[in-house]
């Protein structure tokens, strides 16, 4: 990728997690970077080329550290843990909880385009994760896997939603930790609970 390029979509993506799409300007990503609005024009078509392209950047970002995660990693409740660490330290100076719900008020063939790549995503690691969990006899083999998999991908959505978890009321970090739990658990044989116990101590939750 070219670097005038990427640079400008690093810069986007962090004032975008800073102060939300919706009142984050091209006057404003031009300002940040230093160069005149013609050069970011010259990379960027205009505001919905730029937030299409730096919400592409991070999902493949995210996406490739999943990878590296799930290849080196083959305990499923760690790879649940691990993912979720992962994404935490990625998106840890998000201050504008609700960033990328705007997506589906301001952008929606944006965020139409995302959630098919985040279904599809979710789908692949836990068809994955789920063959892991049974071979080992960790997770239930009465659940049905798909409604599983949709389960929660649905509620990865619902957790992003500030009229369901308003910022003030629920802190970000907890609302994702304690879903997980409660998923995992929910899941869970008696001989997976133990071991989730230990994945649990060994991630300090």
């Amino acid at each position: 990728m070219d670097k005038i390029r990427q640079r400008i979509l690093e810069k986007a993506a962090e004032l975008f997690r800073s102060h939300g799409i919706k009142h984050t300007t091209m006057d404003d990503i031009a300002s940040a970077l230093g160069m005149s609005k013609k050069t970011l024009y010259h990379h960027f078509e205009n505001k919905t080329a730029l937030v299409k392209h730096t919400t592409g950047y991070i999902f493949d970002k995210i996406q490739a550290q999943i990878r590296r995660i799930c290849e080196n990693i083959s305990d499923p409740y760690e790879q649940f843990f691990a993912v979720r660490k992962t994404m935490q330290e990625m998106l840890r100076n998000t201050t504008h909880h609700s960033a990328f719900y705007e997506l589906q008020k301001w952008y929606p063939e944006v965020a139409d385009e995302l959630k098919k790549r985040k279904l599809e995503a979710i789908m692949r690691f836990l068809t994955v994760n789920l063959e892991l969990g049974h071979k080992a006899g960790y997770y239930k083999k009465s659940l049905n896997d798909e409604f599983i998999k949709h389960f929660y991908y649905g509620n990865s959505l619902l957790m992003m939603n500030p009229e369901v978890y308003p910022p003030d009321k629920f802190e970000r970090t907890r609302v994702g930790r304690e879903f997980l739990k409660l998923f995992l658990t929910s899941i869970s044989t008696k001989k997976g609970r133990e071991q989730l116990k230990n994945i649990e101590q060994k991630f300090s939750l």
